[in-house]
């Protein structure tokens, strides 16, 4: 197989930005999320992948636990046909309605809210970390997880929330390593997305095919690498917007049977990450050995036939003269020198 083609220079550029921009030093590492600095518990991983001349790594997440607050529910017009709408004036049975771009309510219909779920815009953490979760003692009392994740067991304050036709919804994760990774080019991305997923990242794919448009030469393909096998997620509380805190819906024991889920979940993607190296330190040496291999040129192969042709020939002379010698010894040995 043919090794992949020198990076663009356009990529290279892109490339040393993104390098000069993430100022790869291992103190300025903290736990900074969600404002999606690198995390430190994968700054090998990242390293590895930066090293490699037609890969660089745009974000990247080590994996967290977070309990997340979703955001505010939109709420748009919805047309519903009233009950009581006369349904005699129209051949089939149902009622009249207005064509298709016109700003007038149709007839007999009634203006309702409807409401859809609340997604991350307007919504915040409770709680977020890269690391398990600390174990418990056996002397904890009996609000220890539901503080721990900022959340609060007030009864009025659930019936409160819960009660409201527009409650957030609070939600417990784990969220597993992901990494989105720019490519120079499609031939960069196979061997990449190959690791991935040899590796247990069965979910990793292509994310942008901007390199096969003549007029985007140079822009790379993105592959994301990323795994849904180890995800968790549960639904643990609701806000109560008029105390504004969380409120847990669920019992302690709860919170604690998915603090071991998490920290579980945890081991699972250390293990995955660790694969994901190996399996690309395997691919870069490949990679690198075909470069190695590179076909000779008619020049080299002229001085390769030369030099073959002159070690058969003196390999023929060698075995004549060890044949010569064998028959001297032999006619030798007929004579009596006594």
């Amino acid at each position: 197989m043919k090794p992949s083609p020198p990076p663009s220079p356009q990529f290279l550029a892109k490339k040393q930005g993104i390098l000069s921009a993430l100022a790869l030093d291992a103190r300025d590492y903290e736990d900074k999320s969600p404002k999606g600095s690198v995390d430190i518990q994968i700054l090998d991983l990242i390293q590895l992948i930066n090293n490699a001349q037609g890969w660089v790594t745009t974000s990247s997440c080590a994996g967290r636990v977070a309990v997340f607050v979703e955001g505010p529910k939109k709420t748009f017009p919805r047309t519903e046909a009233s009950p009581i709408a006369n349904t005699d004036d129209t051949p089939d049975g149902h009622a009249q309605s207005t064509v298709i771009g016109s700003d007038q309510t149709p007839l007999g219909a009634t203006q309702a809210l409807k409401t859809a779920p609340g997604g991350k815009g307007g919504g915040h953490w409770l709680f977020v970390s890269h690391e398990p979760l600390p174990q418990a003692s056996a002397s904890i009392n009996e609000e220890h997880w539901a503080s721990f994740f900022k959340l609060s067991r007030s009864s009025v304050n659930l019936d409160r929330a819960t009660h409201h036709s527009l409650h957030r919804l609070i939600r417990l994760t784990f969220s597993p390593l992901i990494l989105h990774v720019l490519c120079a080019s499609l031939q960069h991305a196979r061997p990449l997305l190959s690791a991935a997923i040899n590796a247990g990242f069965r979910e990793s794919g292509v994310q942008s095919l901007k390199a096969l448009d003549s007029e985007q030469v140079g822009e790379g393909v993105m592959v994301a690498i990323r795994t849904n096998g180890i995800v968790f997620e549960s639904m643990v509380g609701v806000w109560d917007e008029s105390s504004d805190q969380g409120v847990a819906m669920v019992s302690e024991e709860y919170l604690a049977m998915c603090a071991n889920v998490v920290n579980e979940r945890f081991e699972f993607n250390v293990e995955r990450k660790r694969r994901l190296m190996e399996e690309l330190q395997s691919t870069l040496e490949r990679e690198s050995s075909k470069h190695e291999e590179q076909p000779e040129t008619r020049e080299e192969r002229r001085k390769r036939k030369e030099t073959e042709g002159l070690k058969r020939q003196q390999n023929s002379k060698d075995a004549a003269g060890q044949t010569r010698n064998r028959v001297s010894d032999i006619d030798l040995a007929g004579f009596d020198i006594g």
